[in-house]
């Protein structure tokens, strides 16, 4: 099974040091992710603001994808943030998956909907319940300070409205692994450099 995530902040004040990804905790895999040998942090959007962990040697791919030999519904990623005052600011998704239709799932929601590219035409796989939210209300993001509404999140703010902590649960389905290869988005890459667990 191919697993695609995205460990993604938002850092609102562009003129000042971003913060930095200490490490991505994986519990149920018994796996801990670190910086430069696992991933390193772009800003690969338009919106510069947002901050992504991505493969260390394959520019064009936005998120981390890692294989498991088995079917897994549910997982949890932690994700420790540390802000330019030395604050750890703390990520925590639920990631509970809807079906077992296909062999891949990835919380990037625009790979949820209707697809058309070079491997074919794809339907809507995104849950009835989640389709009347935006694509940035549902993806698991963590903020410095609350901005925008984000379904199914619960925050704790320290006495300057700081997100120390954030926890997050995100329903997702399976998909089909060739909406990953979509030729009119390159810049999501070919998934050529994904961490393998048995």
């Amino acid at each position: 099974m191919l697993i695609h995530i995205t460990p993604r902040l938002y850092q609102p004040f562009l003129d000042v040091s971003e913060p930095k990804l200490e490490r991505i905790e994986l519990p149920e895999l018994d796996r801990v992710l670190t910086p430069n040998r696992d991933f390193i942090i772009r800003a690969p959007h338009a919106n510069k603001k947002m901050l992504v962990a991505c493969p260390k040697r394959e520019e064009k791919q936005i998120g981390l994808c890692f294989k498991v030999d088995n079917y897994i519904s549910t997982f949890t990623m932690n994700a420790q943030w540390r802000a330019l005052d030395g604050t750890t600011l703390n990520h925590v998704v639920q990631y509970n998956l809807e079906d077992s239709d296909f062999d891949t799932t990835s919380d990037d929601i625009f790979l949820w909907g209707r697809l058309i590219n070079g491997a074919g035409h794809f339907g809507n796989r995104t849950p009835a319940a989640l389709r009347v939210f935006s694509p940035h209300q549902l993806r698991p993001t963590m903020e410095i300070v609350p901005l925008n509404f984000h379904l199914h999140a619960t925050d704790t703010r320290d006495s300057r409205g700081i997100i120390l902590e954030r926890q997050q649960s995100l329903t997702m389905p399976t998909i089909e692994r060739h909406r990953l290869l979509n030729r009119h988005n390159q810049q999501r890459g070919l998934f050529s450099h994904s961490i393998h667990y048995s």
